[in-house]
């Protein structure tokens, strides 16, 4: 068993986390294996392979070109780390900042062949909206839509309202299927 130092985690992750930023998929992708295997509440069945990875990547940092994630604290485990970090994610003028978890494992050269993310957001879809400026009888109908309840893990099963569709702003309401 391996496991990487407090230290080690907090290396990898300065190089890591910013890869999730700029809208670079193909650099966020070269830090993951071949056969990689990565889930988020978008994915729930997750993506296995580095071509399944680098499709996702690309959608969702082309919604999110302007995020900014931050480690808060590295915990050693088996094969890597769990990763407790905080995203800053730009909806107009507003700024929601957001607390979660992932856990990253890496192989023998260093690559990262599991990588699971959760976070604490609760009613982000709401918080989204009322950020945006969405009239509140919309926000209440945002809070409602089960499908997308953020703190379950759920996304879209359809098509979202089409007044939505610019407030996608986080993975974890991106729709199962692409926007138009």
């Amino acid at each position: 068993m391996n496991y990487l130092s407090a230290q080690e985690a907090r290396a990898f992750v300065q190089k890591w986390l910013p890869a999730w930023s700029g809208n670079n998929p193909a650099l966020l992708a070269g830090f993951y294996s071949d056969d990689a295997f990565y889930l988020d509440p978008a994915i729930p069945a997750g993506a296995k392979g580095k071509a399944a990875l680098l499709a996702y990547f690309t959608k969702l940092l082309a919604f999110n070109p302007m995020w900014e994630w931050t480690q808060i604290e590295g915990i050693p485990m088996q094969d890597g780390f769990l990763n407790k970090w905080r995203a800053k994610i730009p909806v107009r003028e507003t700024v929601l900042e957001i607390i979660g978890v992932c856990f990253a494992q890496l192989d023998q050269a260093g690559k990262i062949y599991r990588n699971e993310a959760a976070s604490t957001a609760r009613n982000c879809c709401a918080r989204s909206a009322k950020a945006a400026g969405i009239h509140k009888k919309k926000q209440r109908r945002l809070q409602n839509i089960r499908h997308m309840d953020c703190s379950r893990g759920r996304s879209f099963e359809a098509r979202p309202p089409r007044w939505l569709t610019p407030l996608v702003t986080r993975a974890d309401i991106l729709p199962k299927r692409d926007l138009p």
